[in-house]
């Protein structure tokens, strides 16, 4: 069996890259490959151990304070002693994390080390002695990893720089179980009668509530929305830091009767569903796999102009600058089409039936 060590940002919420590693796993063979769990800041799938995916998973929570590398080195170097791996799988843009974690196991002898790149992060406010800085701990990365990863090139050049991105990078999609997202009208209208949204023009946004997400953008083009289309109803689904100022804002704005707040969620699949149009107006992803889980039932998508134009596998996404009239125009416009495009997406390789033997090749030399 190959045992690989997970390592992951960690934090309070299960996102994007959870998602990404969790759904991949449920698809291996597990008989044949092992994941434990390694979270630097906190544990992202605390809720999820019963799992039968995850039910013999070990999981550490190194709780590394701020970005101190030498302490995640030294924690990673007892893991990694302790638990026999054959490969290591960083999971994480951050530079600080990726440095000591590499360097970690390649002093320990794990054969197969894998950065993978998550996100394009953002470089606003960079200064010489910054952009030095981290050309250094790229170089650090490149050196010491044996398989560089990211899900767009835009991340792996984040990560990695444009030579090491262009020459040695392997794109891995952020696929999904497309059968759950596949559009089906009687679904939806149940799903939408349950939600009370019969009637009402639906848009939604789904992420966790934290600042890179921008829902402060989407609830002052809401705003501006909904007093143009009085009936109009917004769904956030996720949880989050902001949630309590979120919703002080949708209260001074008094749009409480048509935003709604849905927590944490399971059955994302079929909030698309009920779902006209959804909004991304991320200050940077890597590749959101809920614009993929979108575009399968035919949901229009507006993105912001930070989020890479590759995730556009449909025609569906719509890309703008985050100017708020834009946006308000752009959701004024936008017509629902619902439908299946689940061919689509299988085409363009986001089906993780198909995906998931590249993924695991990783592990394999």
């Amino acid at each position: 069996m190959i045992r690989v060590l997970q390592v992951l940002q960690g934090g309070d919420e299960f996102g994007g890259v959870e998602t990404f590693v969790y759904q991949y796993y449920s698809h291996l063979d597990r008989t044949k490959t092992h994941f434990d769990f390694a979270f630097c800041y906190g544990d992202t799938m605390k809720d999820r151990w019963d799992d039968p995916v995850l039910k013999d998973s070990q999981h550490m929570v190194l709780n590394i304070s701020g970005r101190n590398m030498f302490q995640l080195y030294r924690s990673l170097r007892a893991c990694l002693r302790s638990g026999h791996y054959d490969c290591i799988h960083v999971n994480t843009g951050n530079l600080s994390i990726q440095v000591p974690a590499q360097i970690a196991a390649k002093r320990e002898g794990v054969k197969i080390r894998i950065a993978h790149s998550h996100s394009i992060g953002s470089r606003n406010g960079r200064n010489p002695i910054r952009d030095c800085i981290t050309k250094v701990l790229q170089h650090l990365i490149v050196d010491n990893a044996t398989k560089l990863v990211a899900c767009s090139v835009e991340a792996g050049e984040h990560l990695y720089g444009a030579d090491a991105a262009k020459n040695r990078t392997q794109i891995i999609p952020n696929a999904i179980d497309i059968g759950e997202f596949a559009y089906d009208e009687t679904l939806r209208q149940k799903k939408r009668e349950e939600l009370g949204l019969e009637g009402h023009k639906t848009y939604i946004q789904v992420g966790n509530l934290q600042p890179v997400k921008n829902h402060e953008f989407t609830l002052e083009v809401f705003k501006s929305v909904m007093a143009r289309e009085k009936d109009s109803i917004l769904l956030l689904a996720g949880t989050g830091m902001l949630e309590a100022s979120l919703k002080e804002m949708v209260m001074a704005g008094h749009m409480e009767a048509n935003v709604r707040f849905l927590g944490y969620r399971t059955d994302v699949n079929e909030l698309l569903q009920t779902a006209d149009i959804m909004l991304m107006p991320s200050k940077w992803e890597g590749f959101p796999i809920a614009v993929i889980e979108a575009q399968v039932s035919g949901t229009t998508v507006l993105c912001s102009d930070n989020i890479p134009r590759s995730v556009d596998v449909t025609g569906r996404c719509e890309f703008l600058p985050l100017e708020a009239k834009r946006w308000e125009e752009a959701c004024l416009a936008a017509v629902p089409r619902k439908e299946d495009l689940s061919w689509k997406i299988r085409e363009n390789g986001f089906d993780v039936d198909t995906a998931t033997e590249r993924f695991a090749a990783l592990y394999t030399g």
